[in-house]
């Protein structure tokens, strides 16, 4: 056998899609596949309405009301998002993490937090949750540049593959985002907070705690690992897939650690990332402008319906099946329907 296949790749292609190997989402009172199944259950009890309402409990007596009680459910709702999505990955090795936040500044006047202790808060977040996650085996490490604070991050979605790109040994990448009243008010200035109380019952448009663990990657990626795994000692307690050491054979080809991968996987560790399924496939983001190019105004009637299908047929082009659902946000200040519609007419008829 060839000496690469010991080696780690060290350049990699255009990636056009990433595997989601596992999820975890909390929503208020509801986790996984309980949201879809009450999205599913009410869109079939309307189905004459235009526009559904929200599945969360209209009932304010439904919510906890002290602020102990708040605290305690919005560290469960962090916690089990965490644990959902991270309970059946590989155990002992430290995944980069990714965490994501809405918009914050360190030069924003008079914040409630200094920024020195914002960031340092925000990079051990993720790994906090892990002990009353119960993900005692499991490693988290927050990347140094793996702070996003957006209110409109899509732009993730791309820095996600261009990560994978400049780091060829990267095989996945934990990706946390955290919303609710809680993260806005630590974020706001002082004498600044979302609507809601510490103490009282829920307010109308309060801010619903929402957190989702979503792990992407590449799979392919650790086949070099392959190599080493007869070679690695079989722990005494076999479901521990921590490298301790070679067995009484050592691999013909010396272990070269990388930044993402500093030791090489058991058999054990392999058998844990092969279990893994894959969920989907996250195709890379097509960008257009909608704005004209002179005036930055946003494009309207049939130079919008043109720039919408034009994208529309890029994104769907590679797909090999026709998508089941769409999910459109218009943005603010947007009429979602009268601009979907026509768009999505005018791809199909052309």
């Amino acid at each position: 056998m060839s000496a690469d296949a010991y080696h780690a790749p060290t350049t990699s292609p255009r990636l056009e899609t990433l595997d989601v190997l596992s999820i975890g989402m909390s929503l208020d009172v509801f986790r996984q596949g309980q949201v879809w199944k009450v999205l599913q259950e009410q869109n079939a009890a309307q189905v004459e309405a235009l526009h559904v309402g929200s599945i969360l409990p209209m009932d304010p007596r439904k919510y906890p009301v002290t602020a102990d009680d708040k605290d305690i459910a919005s560290e469960k709702r962090e916690a089990d998002a965490l644990e959902l999505g991270l309970k059946n990955f590989l155990e002992k090795w430290p995944i980069p993490t990714v965490t994501v936040v809405r918009g914050w500044s360190p030069n924003i006047p008079n914040l409630r937090f200094t920024p020195e202790e914002t960031q340092g808060s925000l990079s051990a977040m993720v790994n906090d949750m892990r002990i009353p996650a119960g993900l005692h085996w499991h490693r988290i490490v927050n990347l140094q540049d793996g702070i996003i604070c957006n209110d409109t991050p899509e732009g993730v979605l791309e820095a996600l593959f261009r990560l994978f790109e400049r780091n060829p040994d990267l095989p996945a990448v934990l990706v946390y985002a955290n919303e609710g009243f809680n993260m806005a008010l630590s974020l706001m200035a002082k004498g600044e907070k979302p609507i809601g109380v510490g103490t009282g019952p829920r307010q109308p448009g309060e801010l619903t705690d929402t957190m989702v663990a979503l792990i992407v990657g590449r799979p392919e990626r650790v086949d070099w690992l392959r190599q080493f795994a007869p070679y690695t000692k079989v722990n005494e307690n076999r479901i521990d897939p921590e490298f301790r050491g070679w067995g009484w054979r050592k691999p013909p080809v010396e272990f070269r650690p990388t930044r993402f991968i500093p030791q090489p996987w058991t058999a054990r560790a392999l058998e844990q990332w092969d279990a893994l399924p894959v969920l989907a496939r996250l195709h890379r983001p097509v960008s257009v402008p909608l704005t004209r190019p002179d005036t930055g105004e946003r494009l309207k009637r049939e130079a919008l319906t043109a720039q919408l299908a034009a994208a529309w047929k890029t994104a769907s082009a590679t797909l090999t099946s026709a998508p089941a659902r769409l999910f459109y946000d218009g943005g603010l200040n947007a009429t979602p329907l009268a601009e979907l519609t026509p768009a999505l007419g005018a791809a199909q008829s052309s």
